[in-house]
């Protein structure tokens, strides 16, 4: 439950050469553009599912306690990447999730400019200090990975290895109150692993997308979720299935 706030978006609706007066040259993009696909590889490798949303999607949150919500998707952590220029709404939207306990990471500077005013905008400076000022907030200038690594608050993976870590890949859908987990083996070799899955209990199957098998898995409820033993052929994928 990852959001992130897109940086072009707010950029491209105010005339950003005159306001930003070349601040922007071909290094300043570049530094940008490397805080993101950064961020975006970090996520992608511990398993940290996010989506991708700009002042458009942000302006249909709600802010309710710890979270931004729109319509079945909730978000407890808004990740930001290097910033010169917001709305005065959208900042407005931001702090008003950290203060309601929302996990803010940023991982470059804030931004100064707004689009409603331009340059060294006082409203924006306001806003961004007030962000800085809430618990939830964490400036992160060498980003998310050592986070990543230490699981930080509003960072962590619901599956976590107890035994026999492998570079899998991860998404999670649940569809019809079953939580279905979209495993990856991306590596030629075998792999034995046990995972303690957080946040799910029942009864565990394993869904083949190759042959259309669905074969139970034996799993151990946890305090907090799931324990199961699993294994991967090389190049292995499939659908790990709860069913409450």
């Amino acid at each position: 439950e990852t959001g992130w706030v897109n940086v072009h978006a707010g950029m491209l609706d105010v005339g950003v050469w005159d306001i930003l007066e070349g601040r922007l040259d071909g290094s300043r993009y570049h530094a940008i553009n490397k805080v993101y696909a950064d961020a975006i590889a970090d996520l992608t490798d511990a398993r940290v599912e996010f989506l991708v949303g700009d002042r458009f999607y942000l302006r249909q949150m709600d802010v309710q306690p710890g979270k931004l919500v729109r319509g079945a998707f909730s978000f407890r952590t808004l990740v930001l990447p290097s910033l010169d220029i917001l709305t005065l709404e959208t900042a407005r939207k931001m702090v008003a999730f950290a203060r309601a306990g929302g996990r803010v990471y940023a991982l470059g500077d804030l931004p100064g400019a707004s689009a409603d005013n331009g340059m060294n905008d006082p409203k924006m400076k306001e806003l961004m200090d007030a962000l800085k000022a809430t618990p939830g907030f964490s400036s992160c200038p060498e980003g998310l990975k050592s986070l990543l690594g230490a699981a930080a608050p509003g960072l962590a993976s619901p599956v976590r290895f107890t035994s026999g870590d492998f570079k899998m890949l991860q998404q999670r859908r649940r569809i019809d109150g079953k939580d279905f987990f979209w495993l990856v083996n991306n590596a030629e070799q075998q792999q034995e692993c046990e995972v303690l899955i957080d946040g799910v209990k029942g009864r565990a199957s394993i869904w083949d997308c190759e042959t259309g098998e669905i074969r139970p898995v034996t799993s151990v409820d946890q305090a907090s979720g799931s324990k199961l033993a699993l294994s991967f052929k090389p190049l292995e994928a499939y659908w790990l299935v709860f069913d409450p």
